[in-house]
C-alpha cells in the first residue's frame, strides 16, 4: 500500500516539477480560446461585409437588373414584376406596354421581354384585361402581374426563337393597375 502512494505521489511529482500538467492546461485554455474567438468572429465578416455574401433565391429583380447582369439570374429562381401580355403566338412578361400602332386604343408589349412557358391560374389569369379587337383576330390579356419562376438566358426562347429570356413560371398573382 504505501508503495503505490509513494509511487504516485512521485509521478504528480514528476507533472508538477516538469510543468507538464501547466502546460497541459494552457494548451486547453488556448484551444477554448481559439475556438471561441472563430465562433465570434466568423459572424462578424459575413455581417459586415455584405458584398461577399451570395443573393438568397428567389431573388427579387427588376428588368434593369436582368439587363444589366442577365448571367447573374440565369438557371435561378426569381421574383420579377411586369406587364403580362398573351395572344396570337405571343405569352410574354413585358417591361412596359404601350399604345399600339396599328389599333387605337389597343396596347402592345414592350421594352424588355421574356417568354413565358407555362401558365397563369385561373383566379390570375381572371385578374387581366381582356383585348378583344386585334389585327390577328385573336383576344389577348394583359395586367400589371408579380411572377416567380426560374430563369433561363442566352437561348432562343419563344415563337421563332425570338426572344433571348425565358421564364418557367412557379406562382403568380396580379397587382393593381389601371391602364
Amino acid at each position: 500500500m504505501r508503495f503505490k502512494h509513494i509511487f504516485s505521489n512521485g509521478i504528480n511529482n514528476m507533472r508538477v516539477k516538469s510543468g507538464l500538467g501547466k502546460r497541459f492546461k494552457m494548451l486547453k485554455i488556448k484551444r477554448s480560446l481559439a475556438i471561441i474567438l472563430v465562433l465570434l468572429v466568423v459572424p462578424l465578416i459575413i455581417c459586415c461585409n455584405p458584398e461577399e455574401v451570395p443573393p438568397v433565391y428567389p431573388a427579387e429583380v427588376t428588368f434593369a437588373d436582368l439587363v444589366s447582369n442577365p448571367e447573374a439570374y440565369h438557371d435561378k429562381e426569381i421574383i420579377i414584376d411586369g406587364y403580362w401580355f398573351d395572344g396570337f403566338e405571343i405569352v410574354v412578361l413585358a417591361e412596359r406596354l404601350k399604345d399600339d400602332d396599328y389599333t387605337q386604343g389597343n396596347l402592345k408589349p414592350a421594352g424588355a421581354l421574356i417568354w413565358i412557358q407555362g401558365g397563369l391560374s385561373e383566379e390570375v389569369l381572371d385578374g387581366l384585361y381582356l383585348q378583344p379587337n386585334n389585327p390577328t383576330g385573336y383576344p389577348a390579356h394583359y395586367g400589371k402581374i408579380r411572377l416567380t419562376g426560374t430563369l433561363e438566358h442566352g437561348g432562343q426562347y419563344g415563337h421563332l426563337g425570338a426572344y433571348e429570356y425565358r421564364l418557367t413560371i412557379h406562382d403568380s398573382e396580379t397587382l393593381p393597375w389601371n391602364p
